[in-house]
Parts: structure tokens; sequence; C-alpha cells
């Protein structure tokens, strides 16, 4: 099967309503972005995880608060 190439933003400093509006700080978003780069945070792309996904990620950060 071929690579496909996503470009994803999974988080953000924005408040999240469905979560009572929890927002997360630019500090929290660079402890995610570093365990997400280190491979500590596994990327399973909502699948099923006894079908593992071989993510690789190419770069995390990058954007400005608020959102990444």
């Amino acid at each position: 099967m071929a690579k496909q190439r996503h470009r994803a933003r999974i988080s953000t400093t924005h408040a999240v309503p469905v979560y009572g509006g929890m927002r997360f700080t630019r500090d929290d978003m660079e402890q995610l972005a570093a365990a997400v780069q280190s491979g500590a945070m596994p990327m399973h792309l909502n699948h099923d995880i006894r079908r593992p996904v071989a993510a690789e990620i190419l770069a995390t950060g990058g954007g400005t608060a608020p959102g990444w």
C-alpha cells in the first residue's frame, strides 16, 4: 500500500466547548508537540489499535497561538 501524507492540527489553544471550555496553554502545546515528535504519544488516526498505522511524524509546531 502506498504511503499517504496528511497534515493535521491535533490540538489548539482555543477553548473547546464540548470539554467545558477547557483551553491548552502554550506550554501544554509545546509538551504535546515534544511527545508526538518523540513517539511517546502514538498516532492512531482513529484506527483500530489492533491494526497499527505506521505513522511518521514529519514536523510539529510551527504555528502561532491560538491554535498550532
